[in-house]
């Protein structure tokens, strides 16, 4: 048995289905349209702002002279810095270890083992890292001690005035529960 539906009935049911037609309209067509053209607006503008400031043949130019002038700055500044941070001699060299020793005696570290291994050179090729820029002395050292002290001895060697490199650091069970044996070839 079916019934009629009313004028009230029927223009609530119209409004209902516009509604739900504007909602799916809105939230599955013209956002995601709207998201899509503001994606593309915005690499129009980025690209217009990239080309704009490339600018002419002249001033790329004179940006280039200006990297130059600072690239040479730099590297007055790295050799500077290379006389001031990285021990030159070796007594410099000799003193920075002293100070290792100190540094990782003072930690609570037994160290086990401190070798000599070889002078580095530097090459005269571009380096592939910073490391081999510069001629280093290397020492084989292994030390034991709890985690609490490795890592305050570790913190103590990023303080220290001269330049240190770490390679290689290894840390592995001590001979006891509770230590850690650490190994490294230290570059100074």
């Amino acid at each position: 048995m079916k019934r009629r539906l009313t004028r009230s009935e029927k223009i609530l049911l119209l409004t209902v289905l516009l509604v739900g037609s504007l909602y799916f309209y809105v939230n599955k067509i013209y956002d995601p349209s709207m998201r899509a053209f503001e994606k593309s607006r915005r690499e129009v503008e980025s690209l217009r702002a990239e080309v704009a400031g490339l600018g002419t043949e002249w001033s790329l130019r004179g940006r280039l002279a200006q990297a130059r002038r600072e690239a040479g700055s730099l590297e007055q500044d790295v050799e500077r810095l290379m006389v001031l941070k990285k021990a030159q001699t070796e007594r410099e060299a000799t003193l920075v270890l002293a100070e290792v020793l100190h540094l990782a005696l003072a930690s609570g570290l037994d160290v086990r083992n401190l070798a000599f291994k070889q002078a580095r050179g530097s090459e005269s090729a571009a380096p592939a890292r910073p490391a081999e820029a510069f001629s280093w002395q290397e020492y084989g050292v292994v030390v034991e001690g709890s985690h609490n002290e490795l890592v305050s001895f570790l913190y103590h060697l990023s303080e220290i005035q001269k330049l240190v490199v770490l390679e290689n650091l290894q840390v592995k069970a001590g001979s006891q529960p509770g230590l850690l044996e650490a190994s490294c070839i230290l570059l100074i």
